[in-house]
């Protein structure tokens, strides 16, 4: 079975890929993708394709694709609670991911990375952790 997983290319996407290369996780391929990218030839080549911090629009999303993100645009995600896809506003996709995907031991260096980029990508400018969280 091939595993690709996308992810935007802003620091909560990268946190992904970082979490998905670092537990070893098994994806044959990782794209860093922006808004506006969609390569279904590319989508389609893959058995098993999670997408952390990016939204498609219902008609774009494949049988084979996961979706994990907490922007408004994939807000539809929550109309079906059975769904393998996951949306939560008060979260990132780095930590939808680390929540759903990784499969290692979860360890008090992996909480503190995927918390401070929860941080910094909702915006918790009142957060103790704030400062660095904007250091990564």
């Amino acid at each position: 079975m091939t595993r690709l997983l996308i992810t935007h290319n802003d620091l909560d996407g990268i946190g992904s890929a970082v979490l998905a290369v670092q537990g070893q996780l098994g994806f044959d391929a990782i794209y860093v993708w922006q808004y506006g990218v969609y390569d279904r030839r590319v989508i389609d080549a893959y058995d098993e394709v999670v997408v952390a911090d990016l939204s498609f629009p219902p008609e774009q999303v494949t049988d084979n694709m996961t979706i994990l993100d907490h922007h408004e645009s994939s807000k539809w995600l929550v109309e079906d609670p059975y769904s393998r896809h996951k949306h939560d506003e008060k979260s990132c996709g780095t930590e939808l991911f680390y929540k759903y995907y990784y499969t290692p031991v979860h360890t008090e260096v992996t909480d503190r990375f995927v918390e401070l980029i929860r941080i910094y990508d909702t915006w918790q400018s009142d957060h103790r952790l704030f400062d660095l969280a904007c250091d990564l």
